[in-house]
């Protein structure tokens, strides 16, 4: 008994020691490692909790890929990491849910998985195929005026005006890469399919404060039956987030308003609109909502769309009420591109369109890259093995007969001043249209044959497209059959494919689509005009 009264006390005395350690290592850390505490904490809070029954309310928001020079690019993983740390909404009711829309880079996209994981949210991606962004098609004519505009001779082309047409022309490309308004339908559908009430959409630079979200929660739930739509006004911040804890800090809602769906509404957006082509507007439009939208310059196309096409999901121009207010979070630029003046719109917008296009541009390089496996030390179009094995031939008659036709060629290509292009956003028909396929130098570009009238040259026509087949590898004739399948397509005279710049300079193409070509197809080009003409065929 003796013993076991001294192991008791014992015992004892060693909780008493482990407790006093515990809670000097408590204050230690308190101290010293107090924001990974509230990390720890919060994360334990944000773990997907079981739920007995279906949310009221649901929040879903995208996370698209940073478009500098309208985004800083560091700011979206920020941004997001501030919103898990400090949205506490603290409502059961409410759940949230975020898609991955289409990353481009591989490694971003990690970097949003791992943080979403982190905090225990839930999450849908949206990948990014190349193989099928490789398959959309360029657009040669815009459907708003039925303008060519790819070949369209233009002397003098402000700055709105040049980007808007680029991306016109990029359109299909520009719906799978950026997606947004797929994305804020699949947003629909998640909040829908979770049993919730009302749906929120929203961008994912938009942050809830809890006395904003109790407005809203309170409106929502004194709705009237006929009442399927809110409209929520943003604030767009000029500075770092962190202005919010400010006790000056006021908000004022201005900027282009987030739409509540009830879970019977039957809009969804225009999967037809590209990003920064009125995607979010033309909806509000719709629901009959005024506002600065209604001053813009709305295209014939667009407004069969929108203006000619009213919902009738909403009883007339004040059916959509207003409630509460949400941030946007800081997007890392100087205050002036965030002002809310018709200035800094036209500025955000251009380095919207800018962004877009480079993004883009990236891509296209990418599937040229690791697609389509060009390289500036490999002939883009000739098979360079096959034409080291015809020199080598030279004296047979096979093989000089393959050589004479590839001379052949590219004499008749010379010859050739006003070289065949498609004005038209349909695929060719090689029963009706073979006629106007003249000589040109075919290259598979992003599921499209980019014509060249040049040194070195096929001919495009059906017997042409047999030649073809002996010099690119991997295609036979069938795959040039009309040798143009898309719109992608390269003008220019005899002597342009040896000028540094490529193009004349009327043409848009040596503006966008064929600077493309240059960073990959200039070395090649040169190497065909050096290697080829002076070395093989000597």
């Amino acid at each position: 008994m003796a013993f076991m009264a001294l192991g008791g006390c014992s015992i004892r005395r060693w909780l008493v020691l482990l407790l006093a350690l515990g809670l000097l290592s408590i204050g230690l850390l308190s101290y010293r490692m107090s924001s990974l505490i509230s990390l720890s904490m919060r994360t334990f809070k944000r773990n997907p909790r079981i739920r007995t029954a279906p949310p009221t309310y649901m929040l879903v928001r995208a996370i698209g890929n940073a478009l500098p020079p309208r985004h800083d690019p560091a700011r979206a993983l920020q941004n997001l990491r501030f919103t898990l740390e400090h949205e506490q909404l603290e409502d059961e009711e409410m759940a949230t849910h975020w898609v991955l829309n289409r990353l481009a880079d591989e490694q971003v996209a990690r970097q949003f998985r791992e943080l979403l994981t982190e905090f225990g949210a839930e999450f849908t991606e949206l990948p990014l195929e190349l193989e099928t962004y490789a398959q959309a098609p360029f657009h040669v004519i815009v459907e708003d005026r039925g303008i060519d505009q790819v070949h369209l001779e233009v002397t003098s082309e402000d700055q709105w005006t040049k980007n808007q047409n680029i991306n016109a022309i990029y359109g299909s490309k520009n719906r799978y890469a950026l997606g947004i308004n797929g994305a804020r339908n699949l947003m629909l559908d998640i909040a829908n399919n979770s049993g919730a009430r009302w749906l929120l959409p929203w961008d994912q630079t938009c942050f809830l404060t809890r006395e904003a979200w109790e407005q809203i929660k309170h409106d929502l739930d004194h709705a009237s039956p006929d009442q399927k739509y809110f409209l929520t006004f943003m604030d767009r911040l000029k500075e770092k987030n962190e202005v919010i804890f400010s006790s000056n800090f006021k908000p004022n809602p201005w900027e282009e308003p987030q739409i509540i769906f009830r879970n019977d509404s039957i809009e969804r957006f225009d999967e037809r609109l590209r990003y920064g082509q009125r995607d979010k507007a033309a909806l509000l439009v719709r629901l009959q909502v005024s506002g600065i939208w209604d001053g813009w310059g709305w295209s014939s196309w667009e407004r069969r769309h929108t203006y000619a096409n009213m919902s009738k999901d909403v009883g007339g121009s004040d059916a959509v009420s207003t409630t509460g207010y949400v941030l946007r979070l800081y997007s890392g630029l100087v205050s002036d591109v965030e002002e809310n003046s018709a200035s800094a719109g036209f500025w955000r917008e251009i380095r919207r369109a800018k962004g877009v296009i480079a993004l883009l541009d990236k891509l296209e390089e990418r599937v040229m890259r690791e697609f389509y496996d060009y390289h500036s030390s490999n002939l883009l179009v000739y098979d360079e093995a096959q034409l080291l094995k015809f020199k080598e031939q030279i004296d047979a008659n096979e093989g000089n007969e393959l050589v004479s036709s590839l001379v052949d060629d590219a004499d008749r290509a010379m010859q050739v001043s006003k070289p065949w292009t498609v004005t038209s956003n349909e695929a060719l028909d090689p029963e009706r249209d073979p006629q106007p396929m003249q000589f040109a130098w075919a290259l598979p570009s992003t599921h499209t044959y980019v014509v060249f009238s040049s040194v070195l040259s096929l001919v495009a026509s059906t017997e042409g497209a047999a030649t073809a087949g002996n010099f690119i590898p991997g295609k036979t004739s069938s795959d040039f059959n009309p040798i143009v399948e898309d719109h992608r397509f390269l003008r220019t005279h005899e002597t342009a494919i040896t000028e540094e710049r490529g193009l004349p300079k009327a043409s848009r193409l040596k503006e966008k689509l064929f600077k493309l070509q240059l960073k990959i197809a200039m070395p090649s080009i040169k190497k065909v005009l050096t290697n080829v003409i002076e070395g093989i065929f000597k």
